[in-house]
């Protein structure tokens, strides 16, 4: 019996404070689909569907940009001709991530801003296509939530896992056990999805008074975090010092109290999947600081 392909993909974030600029990559790599306050482009090919985010609404939404980024696996970054403080931000954003990706320069000069990073490396001429994969993290990260008559309740978002109809997963944070009842992609029914897919899947044993506030969908067998230990890299332009601060990962951000220096430790005010690399922003940092802290390894 000839097993059918399973659809797969990779998300890419799109980091840019033009909009027109940002747009203008995004239509070089897909078709836009969905064009919202994150513009959301699709390319496939045969069973591989590449997603590209981009977040526009810089710099009120960092958390959003940075949300959006710690659910890719790679990114592009726009430098501007002349860029200003928020560009600077997410130059950080993208050292933090420690993800590859592409670093688009409008101009010579640009290369100032990415002396003493590992971005030099990533430096292109030119938009070319990401040659990065989505891991299997054993997540879906949940960005919408709705009821559909006949259907029942709907979640939007990445699979950052394999997912099959009857698969169980936990809803976060509510810790309610949710079992898929059918997938679709770009309108599609699917029985089975790889890691990096935009999904909608419809799910049994959720009421509608059980969704709000649902960010994450994780199997039974990931771990989840909500008080860990590990080192804080923090940049040199940046102001630290323990307190309470935004704490990013798996596509989800949590309010945490961060204690100690170099070696710390962090406590979530909400459950998170877990990672390995945690991103850290002060959404309140003085003027003319960056709001980009650094990232914690644990």
């Amino acid at each position: 019996m000839t097993v059918p392909h399973v659809l797969r993909g990779t998300i890419v974030t799109i980091l840019s404070t033009d909009v027109s600029a940002g747009t203008e990559i995004g239509r070089k790599l897909g078709k836009l689909h969905e064009d919202e306050a994150t513009k959301i482009f699709y390319r496939k090919k045969d069973e591989y569907l590449t997603s590209i985010l981009f977040p526009t609404g810089l710099p009120n939404r960092l958390l959003e940009v940075t949300e959006c980024l710690t659910t890719s696996s790679g990114f592009y970054l726009n430098v501007p001709v002349l860029p200003k403080s928020e560009d600077g931000e997410i130059l950080l954003l993208a050292e933090a991530s420690g993800l590859s990706g592409q670093v688009l320069l409008s101009s010579q000069d640009g290369e100032k801003l990415l002396k003493g990073t590992s971005l030099i490396k990533y430096v292109s001429r030119e938009v070319s296509d990401p040659s990065v994969e989505t891991s299997d993290l054993g997540y879906v990260s949940v960005d919408k939530m709705f009821q559909v008559r006949g259907v029942g309740t709907v979640i939007l978002g990445f699979s950052n896992t394999e997912l099959m109809v009857h698969d169980k997963l936990t809803a976060l944070p509510n810790g309610k056990e949710v079992e898929i009842k059918s997938i679709q992609v770009l309108d599609e029914d699917q029985e089975r999805v790889g890691p990096g897919v935009r999904v909608g899947i419809a799910v049994k044993n959720l009421r509608p008074e059980d969704l709000k506030g649902i960010y994450s969908l994780v199997k039974a067998e990931v771990k989840t975090m909500e008080k860990v230990k590990g080192r804080l890299t923090k940049f040199e332009w940046s102001e630290y010092s323990p307190g309470t601060y935004h704490v990013i990962a798996a596509g989800s951000s949590s309010v945490a109290l961060i204690e100690g220096q170099g070696e710390v430790e962090v406590k979530l005010n909400r459950k998170l999947p877990s990672a390995t690399r945690l991103l850290v922003l002060n959404l309140n940092a003085k003027p003319k600081k960056p709001r980009v802290i650094g990232y914690i390894e644990v």
